[in-house]
């Protein structure tokens, strides 16, 4: 049999095949489950619109009109597989279709049969797995296939004969079903002989002719077989069953299950309110039915019902809720050998099953909430039996395993028999019972845990009934009886004597039991009477004075006598008051004259006095002495026989410890340890007491003394408790002298720390005065710090506490947040292995580095020190941190945020080597520094290095900068040991230039050492000083170089020149003055002002000539090429080396007679012949732009160049080209006067054409 569920529109149809060849019609929306495991299919095949699933074992499911729609999808199929846990799940089965037609099936991933929303997994079993194969098929005409061999049914049937009538399994109004010869035909027709479907019997018989749609109900059917040669077997003829099967009726419904009865054989489906089947099964040849949920369901859920008959038709469902909470266990009321019984509280519950010891379970049902079962034959005692309560939803209570008690409790003893009770002792739980002899209960009561019990008896008996007293424990089992008689005779009213708040005495009947009660009929004390019949009734609580009392006799059987009235005499004198209660005495207050008592806590008496009658005061002496933690109780008792009631108390016989001294100053002794509520007193050397206190309760106290203490003084301290227990003194040496304010090393941003008094409190307070950090120091700890997020310039507050309680007076810190200003250019930041990869060379990179900012002439100076053996040498400012770094001497200004107003005094400069082992520059150790020095209060610091510690040159070093406020700045240089060269290139009466190391300072005086002017070498290495004045010839000047690292040029001594060798003073309105062509050695020259031209030649041919027109003041480069007669470009450069653009080139002027070969004969005539043409045509042009300009005093300033030859002046050959080198640009502006700037030092020149005219009249006379 293999189970086919449908899901479709209409809802979820189940089917069980089994014909060996079973045909389903199917439609595109169906989803299908065969219950039949991936493994067991032999072959999937497409014939026609079919899908032809034919099994292992033969067997073909035939799903027809699977492919009738494949254009807009097929009906999804499922088959059965086990996942990786070994639980069975549906994959779903897909295909394609290979490129020679064959069917390729896909499986998908498994999912429960439940989440799918099909029934739980039936499998087909007994199939060997197989190999699975598919292929496409042609049909053979009739839509439904072959018979699976391919041979159109005809198989071993014979083909003659008539058929026999076909054996009907379902007549459903949806499908018929049955047997018939395999590979017969079968038809079904309606009364007028339509047809209404065809089938082929498979190769078992089995054919299912569908209906679509369905039959109308009760319907006739004539059902044919038409064999193959075209014969027909005897019709059948029956009615189409459409009537569905009675809603199933429901019984067992809870979470594991439901049951119930419908029609036999009628498949019963169990749905969750979703629809969704939950479990599944086919009725009995009697119609009974078991589903099992797996899972099972909760409590609570709403399932329905249905059946389906064999012909497909589907009842009502029966609504059911599941009831998943199993019943209670029962309240016993016997488990004994004879009897077991007892109650349910549960209305639901239906029966109760019982498993005896042999195993047999035995139902009883449950009958108005109780059940019984007497076992035949009686149990024993000791035998264990499980008791279930089986609701009716089927749910089962846990099983209670009940020990069958066969042991009945012993006989009830009897201790009071009245007219109103009976009470006694029995078995502890067991019910107690009282009868009349006529066996007429009369009361009943359950005996406590410890086997006491009183029965109240109702109705009253009278005086002499006998009685029988039984009880009955849990189990059932019934004890013998206990014989009694009624005893109802009460005894006779008491006789009082005293009544006092203490006590009653008097008479009443011997043993009876006599009760004192007050005006309420509250008990004020009870006691037996002796067997003389005298009683002392203690009262508690004790009553008031004048409290009417009455007093009763009961015997032992619970008779009561009359009472017999009184009224109290409480007048009993108040507690005592104790004041002292040591070892020795117990001292207080008392009622006057009455008798005090003290006794311990076992009622022994210590001792006894009597008031005084006129005070009340009492000491009672103690002998022997009481040891300490004695618990005592005192009482007054009057001459009335009145006891008051005790004071309570405890020996206390130890003397208090010595207390703590946490302050000991002038004004304040405090501490704490000390015994709570003592008093402690302080009593100066001559035992005068200077103060006192109560110590608090958490033991702290202070005393105020009644005069300021001083300093040294010795003071005693003595505890006194409440006993009257007195301390050891304690002695106290008063410190009256405050400690020192804290020193402090560090106040940054990120600390404020310092050292202080040892063991001293330091209190940090913001500038509101509130407390904003406090550091504890141990006994030897003088360090202190606070960390924080603390801003610059912030004001905080530290007040040291010493252990006396002295505090200092409050020091007001200000936060400096400001680190010393970094080396104004040396990278504060240290990177060794950067900087040498950088340098071309250390010395250069670090004296270009170091100075390539300090361009600025300043008033003020920094004297340097003889250790660099020039104590003369003035360096402007501004300052640095590193100002010298050579192999002797390391020095600088540290300056706070490198603000030159702000000198950063007392810091501290250490010096590093990196290379030493274990240098880290964010750990650094100022024990492993190699050098150190602290600042002045400039700022200035500096190091000598000499003999063998000289640095060596090109070393690079790390340094670090510390204020006083713990503020760091780190930084990395080179030792730069090699003196600046420095070079005089022109001496002229208005001018000295030289050239020396970029950024190296340079001084010049005079030859009587008077310092004239400073400079700083820019970044080309050249500069000019420009005397005011113009300066005569011969006069010695003195300039030497001093680079940033301290090293000092060699002293040069400059002569200056006569003018007329080697100057040539600014000419206004001209364009050239005369063409003596001598070029410096560096091929570098200067303008004297704006717009004037520059006449250059090369370093070996004069009459190379070059005429560029400068538009202002500049530094110009000239790089000479060999002449070749082509016109050579100057390139025009302005102070920061940036090329003037644009240069204006004017043609090469290049006179026709010189001749380098014959230099060294005809120079003198060379040159006098070049000087009076070039001076005829400079005048005539001088004199034309005058004119034509009309400026009177315009000026044009323009650069002599010049070389020195063997100290001789040399002039070029030949005539200047008028026409091309005396024009003026268009663009060049000629004002009246020129201020220019260069280099720092300004110039102002003035003159006129007229003047220049008798300037080179005058050359020309100088000449001749």
């Amino acid at each position: 049999m293999i189970r086919v569920e449908i899901q479709s529109a209409a809802g979820n149809t189940v089917r069980e095949l089994t014909s060996a060849r079973s045909a389903l019609k199917v439609a595109t929306a169906d989803r299908i489950a065969l219950g039949v495991q991936i493994d067991s299919v032999a072959q999937y095949l497409r014939d026609g619109n079919d899908l032809v699933i034919t099994l292992v074992d033969g067997r073909q499911v035939i799903l027809q009109d699977y492919f009738l729609d494949d254009a807009n999808g097929i009906p999804e199929l499922f088959l059965a597989d086990t996942n990786a846990n070994g639980e069975l799940v549906y994959v779903e089965v897909t295909f394609s279709e290979a490129a020679d037609g064959t069917l390729v099936a896909s499986y998908g991933a498994g999912a429960a049969a439940g989440g799918l929303g099909f029934l739980p997994i039936a499998l087909l079993g007994g199939l060997a797995a197989a190999g699975i194969a598919a292929a496409a098929s042609g049909s053979d005409g009739d839509g439904n296939g072959g018979p699976g061999d391919g041979d159109n049914g005809d198989g071993d049937n014979g083909g003659g004969g008539k058929p026999e009538q076909p054996e009907l399994i379902k007549k459903g109004i949806t499908e018929f079903t049955g047997t018939a010869q395999p590979g017969y035909k079968v038809i079904a027709e309606n009364d007028d002989g339509e047809e209404l479907g065809t089938a082929i019997a498979d190769d078992d018989g089995n054919w299912v002719i569908p209906f679509d749609p369905p039959l109308p109900p009760d319907e006739n059917v004539t059902i044919i077989v038409e064999g193959p040669t075209g014969e027909t077997s005897d019709p059948i003829t029956v009615p189409a069953d459409g009537t569905p099967p009675d809603a199933p009726e429901v019984d067992e419904h809870n979470g594991d299950r439901v049951t119930g009865t419908t029609e036999p054989g009628a498949t019963v489906i169990a749905r969750d309110s979703n629809g969704t089947p939950v479990g599944s099964a086919i009725a009995d040849e009697d119609g009974n039915y078991v589903i099992d949920f797996d899972p099972p369901l909760r409590d609570g859920t709403e399932v329905e019902v249905t059946a389906t008959d064999t012909n497909g038709n589907e009842s009502d469902p029966t609504p059911v809720i599941i009831d998943a909470n199993p019943p209670g266990a029962p309240d016993y009321i016997s488990y004994n050998p004879d009897l077991i019984s007892g109650e349910i509280g549960d209305d639901d519950a239906k029966e109760v099953e019982i498993t005896l010891p042999d195993g047999t379970k035995v139902t009883v049902p449950v009958e108005d909430g109780k059940f019984e079962y007497e076992p035949n034959p009686p149990l024993n005692d000791g035998d264990v039996v499980d008791v279930e309560v089986i609701d009716n939803a089927g749910n089962r209570s846990p099983a209670d395993e009940l020990v069958i008690d066969g042991i009945a409790p012993d006989t009830p003893v009897l201790t009071k028999q009245s007219g109103t009770e009976v009470a006694g002792e029995a078995e502890p739980g067991s019910t107690v019972t009282v009868r009349d002899q006529n066996g007429n209960v009369l009361g009943s009561a359950v005996a406590d845990e410890n086997g006491n019990f009183t029965v109240p008896l109702s109705p009253q008996p009278p005086h002499g009934t006998p009685i029988s007293v039984v009880a009955e424990d849990d189990a059932g089992n019934v004890s013998d009886p206990a014989n009694g008689t009624i005893d109802a005779m009460a005894p006779d009213a008491p006789i009082l004597e005293q009544q006092n708040g203490s006590q009653v005495t008097g008479e009443a009947e011997a043993g009876a039991t006599v009760t004192v009660r007050d005006q309420n009929g509250n008990v004020l004390g009870s006691a037996v009477a002796d067997e003389n019949g005298n009683f002392v009734v203690e009262l508690s609580p004790k009553p008031a004075h004048g409290t009417p009392i009455s007093v009763v006799a009961e015997d032992s059987n619970g008779n009561v006598s009359d009472p017999a009235n009184g009224v109290i005499d409480a007048m009993a004198p108040d507690n005592p008051v104790v004041e002292k209660h040591n070892a020795n005495e117990v001292t207080g207050t008392a009622e006057p004259g009455s008798t005090v008592t003290v006794r311990d806590g076992n009622g022994n008496v210590l001792g006894t006095a009597i008031a005084d009658p006129s005070t009340g005061e009492y000491a009672v002496e103690l002998s022997p002495p009481a040891a300490n933690g004695t618990r005592i109780e005192v009482t007054a008792t009057d001459t009335n026989g009145n006891e008051s009631d005790p004071t309570n108390g405890v020996i206390d016989a130890v003397a208090p410890e010595q207390p703590n001294v946490t302050a000991y100053n002038a004004s304040e002794i405090a501490g704490d340890g000390a015994e709570a509520g003592t008093i402690i007193t302080a009593t100066d050397s001559m035992g005068t007491v200077v103060g006192s206190a109560t110590v608090n309760p958490d033991g702290t106290y202070s005393i105020t003394p009644t005069r300021p203490l001083a300093d040294g003084e010795t003071i005693d301290l003595t505890l006194e408790d409440a006993a009257g227990n007195v301390s050891v003194p304690k002695e106290v040496v008063i410190d009256a002298i405050a400690p020192d304010q804290p020193d402090l090393t560090a106040y940054n941003g990120n600390e404020v720390s310092g050292t202080v008094e040892a063991g001293a409190t330091v209190e940090m307070f913001d500038e509101n005065g509130n407390l904003v950090g406090t550091a504890q120091l141990g006994p030897d700890q003088t360090e202190f710090s606070f960390t924080g997020n603390f801003q610059d310039n912030q004001k905080v507050y530290l007040r040291v506490t010493d252990a006396a309680g002295n505090s200092s007076e409050d020091l007001e810190v200000i936060i400096d947040d400001i680190p010393i200003g970094p080396p104004t250019a040396v990278a504060s930041a240290f990177a060794a292995e950067e900087l040498a990869e950088e340098a071309t060379s250390e010395t250069e990179m670090m004296s270009r580095a170091a100075l390539t900012e300090n361009t600025e002439d300043n008033d003020g100076f920094a004297t340097l020190s003889n250790d660099i053996q020039r104590d003369d040498f003035q360096i402007p400012e501004p300052l640095s941190l590193l100002e010298t770094y050579n192999s002797g001497r390391i020095s600088g200004h540290a300056l706070e945020g490198n603000d030159p107003d702000r000198p950063e005094a007392d810091a501290t400069i250490y010096i590093y080597d990196p290379d030493m082992p274990g240098f880290d520059a964010d750990n650094l150790d100022p024990s492993e520094a190699i050098a150190s020095a602290t600042t002045d209060e400039n700022g200035f610091y500096e190091m000598i290095f000499e003999g063998a510690d000289r640095l060596p040159h090109g070393k690079t070093l790390f340094g670090n900068a510390v204020d006083k406020a713990g503020n760091e700045t780190k930084f990395g240089f080179i030792v730069d040991d090699a003196a600046p060269e420095f070079e005089v290139l022109t001496n002229y009466p208005y001018e000295l230039t030289f050239e020396s190391e970029p950024g190296s300072d340079v001084e010049l005086r005079d030859e009587t050492g008077q310092l004239l002017g400073t400079a700083t070498v820019g970044s080309d290495g050249l500069y000019r000083f420009e005397f005011p004045n113009e300066v005569e010839a011969g006069k010695e000047f003195t300039l030497v170089a001093r680079d940033k690292a301290g090293n000092f040029s060699e002293t040069d001594v400059s002569i200056i020149d006569a003018p007329l060798n080697h100057y040539v003073p600014p000419v206004m309105g001209t364009r050239t003055v005369r063409k003596i062509v001598e070029t410096f050695k560096k091929g570098t020259w200067h303008s004297h002002g704006k717009n004037s031209f520059l006449l250059l030649g090369d370093h070996h041919h004069y009459a190379n000539v070059t005429e560029t027109y400068v538009k202002e003041p500049a530094k110009h480069t000239h790089e000479p090429v060999p002449y070749e007669g082509e016109a050579e470009s100057v390139v025009a450069l302005d102070d920061n080396g940036s090329p003037i653009n644009p240069p204006i080139d004017s043609p090469a002027i290049a006179p026709d007679a010189f001749d380098l070969a014959s230099f060294d004969n005809e120079i003198e005539q060379v040159i006098e012949a070049d000087i009076a043409s070039e001076t005829e045509s400079l005048v005539e042009a001088a004199e034309a732009e005058a004119e034509a300009l009309e400026l009177d005093a315009a000026e044009d300033d323009q650069l002599e160049i010049i070389d020195e030859v063997d100290g001789e002046v040399v002039e070029a050959e030949g005539a200047s080209d008028a026409d091309a080198s005396e024009e003026t640009p268009e663009n060049a502006a000629e004002p009246d006067s020129a201020e220019v700037e260069i280099d720092d030092l300004e110039i102002e020149t003035s003159g006129s054409a007229s003047d220049s005219m008798q300037w080179i009249e005058t050359q020309k006379n100088d000449l001749s």
